[in-house]
């Protein structure tokens, strides 16, 4: 699995490769797939302090789901002091209250591409960014203070930390594309394509909050309800 962009370090134009092979014998890689990023509202006093400080949006999962075997879904994510997990009881917790659900559209290289970053994070245990968590109250001055560089793109696929919404980025900008595929294949636009590509690179990933990352996406994505999606069924609000 391979960056299918990268950015010239003096220039800063952009330069597509072609989408890599999936590689691996994990049954998911093989199943028609759909992604879906859950958004978690405040629950815990922890939470209502990350509210306070950085938005709505509290934490962030990766639900993928199998439309052969739904019940056999699983979700994606990061929690502090944990490695990075996969998970299929965890869709059991979902509702409407405090979960939301967006659907972002992916031809099929890109939701493979997009779960083959999130399996390697598992497979890889990657640690919770517990430090740059902690700067997020500060992101307003710190992107242009040149005190925290973002994670370089040849550097992303061997990231040692990343909090949970940090990790969506970088595998979102690993997996959409880059050139005159971008969008065909789901009936969108290459310019609102590459538009949420854009975002996504502009956007620091070490600072991006779950409340962020909700506001790259949504535009591009269908809200999905939760209680059904609790047992097993995607459908939309």
């Amino acid at each position: 699995m391979k960056p299918n962009f990268s950015i010239g370090e003096e220039d800063g134009e952009e330069a597509t490769k072609p989408p890599p092979e999936s590689s691996g014998d994990n049954p998911m890689r093989k199943s028609p797939i759909q992604c879906v990023f859950v958004f978690r509202r405040p629950v815990m006093l922890s939470d209502r302090i990350i509210k306070l400080m950085t938005g709505p949006f509290a934490h962030v999962d990766l639900y993928v789901h199998r439309e052969e075997k739904p019940n056999d879904s699983p979700s994606l994510t990061t929690f502090m002091g944990e490695h990075f997990s996969m998970s299929v009881n965890m869709r059991k917790s979902y509702n409407s209250r405090d979960y939301e659900g967006l659907h972002l559209r992916l031809d099929p290289v890109e939701s493979t591409k997009l779960f083959d970053y999130a399996i390697d994070l598992v497979e890889r245990r990657v640690p919770y960014n517990l430090a740059d968590l902690l700067y997020q109250p500060l992101k307003t001055v710190l992107p242009d203070s040149g005190f925290f560089e973002d994670v370089p793109n040849e550097s992303s696929l061997q990231v040692k930390k990343v909090f949970c919404s940090q990790a969506f980025v970088l595998a979102l900008r690993n997996s959409l594309h880059n050139d005159e595929l971008a969008g065909a294949l789901i009936d969108e636009s290459p310019i609102q394509r590459k538009k949420l590509l854009w975002r996504l690179i502009s956007e620091n990933s070490r600072l991006c909050t779950p409340s962020d990352l909700y506001h790259i996406i949504r535009p591009h994505c269908r809200r999905v309800d939760m209680d059904r999606l609790r047992h097993g069924h995607l459908s939309y609000t």
